[in-house]
């Protein structure tokens, strides 16, 4: 059970209940009290809850007392808030329809909205507007500029091509998650997938690549197609990580994500395009 003592929050208001994107349990339950019923509880060994903050303050070591004659029971009821969101989905159809394998191309499209406590942001006393530039817009739109290319170079793939816009990335990989549950193609015929997160803000000209450890080829292909390039690829081998490509590594297939790095605009409204 939590408390908070009048030194840190004079009004005794409840701590809030808020989704940390963590997907597991301590095992433990937790119980934001108010100070009026600890110290209820509290009466019976003679004391208080400001009373034991401040000796903890002034001697800065824990403190314990036991509490006579008292018997707690609680419980509690939790209840699930959901929406609806879809993510986006484009098909190139190679000419060769005996061809059954198909990469994915996949970048997210949602963001942390109006920010504020619990949104995620980083700036959470900011009700302002997060636009996300680097953080979903920039892979968004490269997704666009290569889903573009590949249809105006139809001819030359010679595999299908599944280009995704993935929801629910910001608040744990839902988008993701569902359609590695539920593909529009057979999943054991996705040979790879590639993921565009945060490729905007390019410095000293490296750019990570994240997966490179998830196929064995990985290092060779793109150590061939950086040759002539002006990148610095620093390769990362590990194929989980906190984007969208680590749903599809969680059912074994290869990845790799194109990032560049985290800067002090990341999930802040001051991430923007610059005009």
């Amino acid at each position: 059970m939590v408390v908070t003592g009048s030194a840190d929050d004079s009004t005794d208001e409840l701590i809030g209940l808020r989704y940390d994107n963590s997907f597991s349990s301590s095992g433990i339950p937790v119980f934001s009290v108010s100070r009026a019923a600890a110290d209820g509880w509290l009466h019976h060994a003679s004391t208080s809850v400001d009373s034991l903050q401040s000796k903890i303050n002034s001697s800065k070591k824990p403190l314990s007392v036991d509490v006579p004659n008292l018997l707690l029971s609680l419980s509690s009821d939790i209840f699930e808030i959901k929406d609806t969101t879809a993510n986006v989905v484009g098909l190139l159809r190679v000419a060769d329809t005996t061809n059954t394998e198909y990469l994915v191309i996949g970048a997210h499209y949602d963001h942390l909205g109006w920010g504020g406590e619990g949104s995620g942001s980083l700036a959470p006393d900011k009700h302002e507007i997060h636009n996300g530039a680097d953080d979903k817009c920039i892979g968004s739109w490269r997704h666009h500029r290569t889903c573009t290319y590949a249809f105006c170079s139809k001819e030359f793939v010679s595999r299908n091509i599944i280009f995704i816009s993935f929801s629910g990335e910001e608040e744990g990989l839902f988008g993701s998650e569902y359609y590695v549950k539920h593909p529009l193609m057979p999943l054991n015929n996705a040979i790879t997938m590639i993921n565009l997160d945060m490729v905007g803000r390019l410095k000293d000209k490296t750019l990570t690549v994240q997966g490179t450890g998830t196929s064995s080829r990985w290092d060779s292909v793109l150590t061939k197609y950086n040759s002539d390039s002006t990148f610095v690829l620093k390769f990362v081998k590990d194929g989980f990580g906190p984007s969208d490509h680590s749903s599809f590594y969680g059912a074994n297939i290869p990845v790799l994500f194109f990032f560049t790095g985290i800067h002090e605009d990341y999930h802040k409204p001051s991430d923007h395009a610059i005009k």
